[in-house]
């Protein structure tokens, strides 16, 4: 539904193609153009570093475009403080990145069952936000393929890149990266025909959240669809996000699905990601399970301090490759 609903001036920058000439010595090269390395060259970019993204498809092409959009900075009490601290600043990230970029950031306040309302949560369309992005991530160059990393070059269909660092954000983890299990969790979202009425917040009720989009439709997402790893969406799945939706807003009974859509987000035991210096010069940010287009600012912000510093900023020790 992102597809058929972002402009396409966005739709344009999430796929440049090759550059002109593509530099060979950038400062940092990230890999990977979902919003965790799109927000890392935005950030390093923007601290004076001369940066190069490259990704073998579309920009924004697998979970960090077909997710649901919500940002929920409150709703689990049980986050490490930490992962709450930076969540929040991922946030004002993100609030004050709309102000230059203008993406459509909208702030609304969530429904938690009956009673709780948690004030001034967002929402955006993430291929917006990942086109806003692009236009501020140095040079991004897609269609281009990654044959191996070695003595610090890059190899790719399009010649040998040497970085100052290069920060891998394809999701997971590189095979040298340690020992860190890894997997791909399916989820779905669903979004209606417009509305004749409208909600004036977001709502949860367990692992799906709703929201209606400036055009009225609803959107309810995204399920953890553990054990099926079948690529189609399933049709009892469908069902079970509708009958979510309809518990939720009793007036969507009468409102037919426009889409229907699925993706797999990279995993880990705790759900926690991965934000690690694996060795001299060679960073990871992987593993962002159901919060990516959130955190990918802050994220961003840690990596770049870390390469602009030379040291790991304080109290990240909990996102290290190390820690099993």
């Amino acid at each position: 539904m992102w597809d058929d609903t972002a402009p396409p001036s966005d739709m344009a920058a999430l796929d440049p193609g090759l550059p002109d000439e593509l530099p060979k010595t950038p400062d940092v090269l990230v890999i990977g153009g979902g919003q965790v390395g799109l927000a890392t060259a935005a950030a390093c970019t923007r601290a004076g570093m001369s940066t190069v993204l490259v990704e073998r498809g579309r920009l924004a092409g697998g979970p960090s475009g077909r997710n649901g959009g919500f940002l929920l900075v409150d709703l689990a009490r049980s986050w490490p403080d930490v992962w709450r601290r930076m969540s929040q600043r991922a946030l004002e990230l993100l609030r004050e990145f709309n102000e230059r970029a203008q993406f459509g950031l909208r702030l609304l306040d969530l429904a938690v069952g009956d009673e709780v309302i948690i004030a001034e949560q967002g929402h955006v369309n993430p291929l917006r936000v990942a086109a806003a992005y692009a236009r501020h991530a140095g040079v991004v160059a897609t269609g281009v393929e990654g044959l191996g990393f070695d003595r610090g070059f890059l190899r790719t269909t399009h010649g040998d890149i040497s970085p100052g660092a290069v920060v891998f954000a394809t999701g997971s983890c590189p095979p040298d990266a340690g020992a860190v299990t890894q997997s791909h969790l399916k989820g779905t979202v669903i979004a209606t025909e417009p509305a004749p009425f409208e909600l004036a917040v977001m709502l949860v009720d367990g692992e799906v959240g709703v929201v209606q989009l400036p055009d009225k439709r609803l959107v309810c997402g995204g399920t953890k669809d553990y054990g099926d790893d079948t690529l189609p969406v399933v049709d009892t799945t469908v069902n079970r996000l509708r009958e979510a939706l309809v518990a939720m807003v009793p007036d969507a009974a009468a409102l037919e699905l426009s889409h229907a859509w699925s993706c797999f987000r990279p995993h880990v035991p705790d759900s926690f990601p991965v934000i690690d210096r694996i060795r001299d010069g060679v960073f990871v940010a992987a593993g962002l399970f159901s919060t990516g287009v959130l955190m990918a600012p802050v994220v961003a912000e840690i990596v770049a301090t870390w390469i602009a510093e030379g040291k790991r900023p304080h109290g990240i020790e909990a996102f290290a490759v190390t820690r099993g």
